[in-house]
């Protein structure tokens, strides 16, 4: 149904380079297929296409894995994404592309869409979205979705697009640094928006499956021809050193064909170590969501931190610290939230950080960091009770530090 829209969209903004690499069939893993599959029922066949070192350590050895990613987590991934978002869309391992972290999806999408354009990101943003979009040739553009109240305001945010010829909004939400989410029929607003002014969206979701009230949404739910998603379930199931993220799109050809062979020519392909220990932890859930179940591990994950953000949320009110809520919600997902610094401090958010650091009390990331001045992102992945105790008491030696 989507077959096609998604590459179609890509292709009116890529570089003529770009478009050789994705039209491109390489030799050598065209080879590889082929060698493979004689192999299979020929023992003598010989395999001196390869270009690695094998039978010298097997215990230890890690070959190659495929540039797209291992088939069964690309085939757990779709179904994972199906079920948690209650998808329509008939999601297989094609519309799946593995990648180095949901940091390498993101590159390689920037660097097809920046070269020559203007890029729109929401406030607040991931500080990491400005320099890969400066560094892909590209400049970033603050859109505005919401206004002051935190109402979505997408009069204003068509404005800004229309102005700065922006071509390609990249969404995240729930969002880093504050954990704020979109409701369903803000997404119905934002994808109609798209429509009408033809927009590529890219949505990072690497916390979307984390949501802490009602059923996780994705964009791919509400405008599936022209959304790519960026993924990393490496962020759900604790374990991003490993370096597992993924692209998912309704167009095959664009994860299948072009993200594989851009993957390839970036970094050969994702960590296949990573990938194995992923497919263990993810598959309970998704043949427990297939019986209609709730996901075991990922539901305690849930439960887990949903008490942390709790917790933290308690301690900085108490202490006159605000949070920041859209429409009185608390943060909707994510593993931080952006809490506002008194009025009476008199320090940018900067230096109040400096301050904590050395008291040596505690560490955060300035608001500034995230276009969101006056904020400090403080993450509760690592508050169990006892830390979150300790952290309580020194918060309000800093206060009392900074107020005298």
């Amino acid at each position: 149904m989507f077959q096609n829209q998604v590459v179609t969209l890509f292709e009116r903004l890529v570089r003529p380079e770009v478009s050789s690499v994705v039209k491109a069939q390489p030799i050598i893993p065209a080879i590889a297929r082929k060698a493979a599959i004689i192999a299979l029922d020929n023992p003598g066949f010989v395999r001196s296409d390869q270009g690695q070192i094998l039978g010298l350590m097997p215990e230890y050895e890690i070959p190659y894995g495929p540039p797209g990613g291992l088939p069964e987590l690309r085939d757990l991934v779709a179904r994972y994404w199906k079920n948690r978002f209650g998808l329509e869309l008939e999601l297989g391992a094609e519309n799946v592309c593995i990648t180095t972290g949901a940091t390498e999806a993101l590159a390689i999408n920037l660097r097809l869409v920046s070269p020559g354009h203007r890029v729109g990101i929401n406030w607040i943003y991931w500080s990491n979205y400005k320099g890969i979009i400066n560094i892909s040739g590209g400049q970033p553009v603050v859109v505005p979705l919401f206004d002051e109240t935190g109402r979505l305001y997408l009069d204003k945010a068509a404005g800004a697009i229309k102005a700065h010829g922006i071509r390609t909004l990249l969404l995240n939400f729930p969002a880093n640094p504050s954990g704020e989410g979109l409701l369903p029929e803000e997404y119905e607003e934002i994808a109609e928006m798209a429509r009408d002014m033809d927009l590529l969206l890219l949505s990072d979701e690497v916390y979307a499956g984390m949501a802490y009230e009602g059923e996780p949404l994705s964009m791919l739910k509400f405008a599936p021809e022209r959304t790519v998603v960026i993924g990393a379930a490496s962020k759900e199931y604790l374990i991003p050193g490993a370096r597992v993220g993924y692209v998912i799109s309704a167009d095959p050809e664009f994860t299948n064909q072009w993200m594989s062979k851009l993957v390839r020519a970036s970094t050969s392909n994702p960590n296949v170590l990573g990938q194995k220990r992923l497919i263990e932890l993810i598959k309970p859930d998704v043949e427990a969501m297939e019986r209609h179940q709730q996901p075991p591990l990922l539901s305690m994950i849930r439960a887990q931190l949903r008490t942390r953000r709790d917790a933290l949320i308690r301690v900085l009110e108490e202490a006159g610290i605000d949070v920041r809520r859209r429409k009185g919600l608390p943060p909707a997902g994510g593993i931080s939230v952006l809490a506002w610094l008194p009025g009476d401090i008199g320090l940018d958010d900067r230096s109040v950080v400096e301050r904590a650091m050395e008291l040596g009390l505690f560490s955060a990331v300035p608001g500034s960091a995230f276009g969101a001045d006056g904020g400090l992102r403080i993450g509760y992945g690592t508050m169990d009770d006892k830390t979150l105790h300790q952290f309580k008491q020194n918060l309000e030696v800093l206060l009392n530090d900074l107020r005298s």
